[in-house]
Parts: C-alpha cells; structure tokens; sequence
C-alpha cells in the first residue's frame, strides 16, 4: 500500500473516534487478551475434535467468532496503531511494534512449518486402506488451521502493543 493510501486509510478508520474507550485500561486489555487466547485455544481443540465428528466445526466458528470480537475491541483500545502509518508513531511506540512484529513472523512461520508437517503425515496415511481419514476432511482442518495460524500471528503486533501501552501510570 503507498503511503498515501496508508494514510487516508488510518485516517478514516480512527475518524469515528474510539467506541471502546472504557476498555483502555490494564484489566480490560488483560480481559480481552486472555478472551481472545483462550477462544482461540478451544478453536483449536474443536478442529482437532472434527476428526471425530465433523459438525465440531460449528464450535470451532462460535470461538473464532468470539476471539475476533475481542481482537476488534482491542484494536479500538489501542487506535488502531499497530496498522498506523509510521510518521504517526514516536520511536517508541515504533519500537515495541517492531519487535512485536518480528515475533509475529517467526511464530506465523513456526505455525506453518508445523501445520504443513502434520499435513505431509496425514496424507501419508491415505495410503493405508483401513484409514478414518478422508481427503475433504483434511483439506478442511488444513484451511482452517492456516486461518487460525494467521489470526494467533497477526494479532500479535496489537497484544503487544496493547500489553505496552495499556498500564497504569503508576507501573
């Protein structure tokens, strides 16, 4: 995206004003965030659990559903910064982006070598006759796991950012 159109985009997303401002504190950023994790973990459990019986992906849904209504109320505490152009950030708010971010592609990575790994394994299995597995169903859990990979690493930039700047004056 050029900058110019970076700019203009921050510009009207944050021209509402924040809906959210009573979540900025340091117990509602701990409430979202452990929301937002805790949803995403049982999203994960329910697409395990699909191989078992496939309509666990309506629970899966119900978590992501959940865990990105935290994640969007979270990214309102915090203005939206961790998507803001950079000459709207000191060097510090440029910093713990930065590095906030730099986590996020080595967890994104970590995730995707993994769940291509798994991947590889369950494939292998399609060999043997007797096997549960059917192609649809891993190609599901494969699309969903790397919808869930993309969500835990991209939202990593704003808990960190939220974790950062969320606190009392007193800390």
């Amino acid at each position: 995206m050029t900058s110019q159109i970076k700019e203009r985009f921050y510009d009207f997303a944050i021209s509402n004003g924040n809906p959210h401002s009573r979540w900025r504190n340091p117990r509602s950023t701990r409430l979202l965030i452990t929301g937002y994790f805790t949803s995403l973990t049982l999203a994960l459990i329910f697409e395990l659990l699909m191989f078992a019986w496939i309509h666990f992906i309506w629970i899966f849904i119900a978590c992501m559903f959940i865990a990105m209504t935290c994640w969007t109320v979270l990214r309102s505490t915090i203005d939206l910064k961790d998507m803001a152009p950079e000459d709207r950030l000191d060097d510090y708010e440029k910093a713990v982006i930065n590095q906030w971010r730099q986590r996020s592609l080595s967890t994104a990575l970590s995730l995707l070598f993994i769940g291509g790994l798994a991947a590889i394994i369950a494939s292998a299995s399609f060999i043997a006759t007797d096997s549960p597995l059917s192609p649809n169903l891993l190609a599901i859990f494969a699309g969903l796991y790397m919808i869930y990979t993309y969500l835990f690493a991209s939202s990593l930039p704003a808990v960190g950012y939220a974790l950062t700047f969320n606190r009392n004056p007193e800390e």
